[in-house]
């Protein structure tokens, strides 16, 4: 990917992931107001081929689109099919099951995953900054969605008592019929 082509070409492939995951909450959301934001998904594609377009001229990106590298290809796969597709499917059963205020805090945790994620599978080391700004959000997250507070009073509170749990016997009747 030496010119720019490459970005454009991935932004551009990797839209129809997203509007294919918004399209089956389209049909699923009860509120009217949301489902623009479904389709919204399939307009994105327009503005990037206009921008693709500019920088890198028609030829360009006819050749990007007629011939993609398998690079190119694995990561519109990648991006659109997995990353998109399964995010957004996740994230709107989560909507349909939660009120917005309890799951919003957890897209928080895609900055830090993407940095494990790139240390694990590229070997990309983190730098100090992007550790404490992982841990950072971390924190938010538990503070904002409870968990903090679970585990301090955990830990205040020492652990639970095991319950016994006690099988009844039948009945004299039942177990003699049978």
């Amino acid at each position: 990917m030496r010119s720019g082509r490459g970005l454009q070409t991935l932004q551009l492939l990797q839209q129809p992931g997203p509007a294919s995951a918004e399209l089956p909450a389209h049909r699923c959301q009860r509120d009217a107001a949301a489902r623009p934001l479904s389709w919204s998904a399939l307009v994105v594609p327009i503005p990037m081929v206009a921008l693709s377009m500019l920088i890198d001229g028609p030829t360009e990106v006819a050749n990007a689109l007629t011939h993609p590298s398998c690079g190119v290809v694995a990561s519109v796969v990648y991006t659109a099919g997995l990353a998109s597709l399964v995010g957004y499917v996740i994230w709107n059963s989560l909507l349909a099951r939660f009120p917005a205020s309890q799951v919003a805090p957890f897209s928080l945790l895609v900055p830090p995953i993407g940095v494990i994620s790139a240390w694990i599978v590229l070997g990309d080391r983190p730098s100090i900054a992007e550790l404490i700004g992982g841990v950072l959000l971390l924190l938010g997250v538990a503070v904002t969605t409870g968990v903090l507070k679970t585990l301090a009073r955990g830990i205040k509170n020492g652990p639970r008592p095991r319950r016994k749990v006690v099988v009844s016997q039948l009945p004299k009747e039942v177990s003699a019929s049978r």
